[in-house]
């Protein structure tokens, strides 16, 4: 397992994977105004958001800030 100073790497990823998942289902479903999207813009780092919208890309292929929700 890798690990950051002791820490395991795979706890955090796994919860970025999670957060972008989210993200993206509210993009999808035009709900972007749901708790948890709220819940995770507002209570995250800069660099815990950098490292789910980076997450976001990765998996999705598309930077989340050119995403349209029209």
């Amino acid at each position: 397992m890798d690990t950051n100073n002791g820490h395991p790497v795979h706890c955090v990823r796994q919860t970025e994977v999670e957060f972008s998942d989210q993200l993206s289902e509210a993009i999808r479903e035009k709900q972007l105004q749901r708790d948890e999207v709220v819940r995770i813009i507002s209570t995250r780092s800069k660099s815990q958001l950098r490292a789910t919208f980076q997450q976001y890309k990765e998996d999705r292929g598309t930077d989340i800030g050119k995403v349209r929700s029209d």
